[in-house]
């Protein structure tokens, strides 16, 4: 059988991981704030 070399290492996935966890909780939270926002001006300012 012929041995099939891997496109990424461990080591690569995990530094292209790492900012997309980042990215994804920055977003999160930049919706949470907005919420929180919207929500304390009241439903008359909306």
């Amino acid at each position: 059988m012929p041995v099939s070399k891997k496109l990424f290492s461990r080591k690569e996935l995990l530094k292209l991981i790492f900012p997309l966890i980042a990215e994804l909780g920055l977003t999160l939270l930049v919706g949470m704030i907005d919420s929180v926002m919207v929500s304390s001006v009241g439903e008359a300012a909306v």
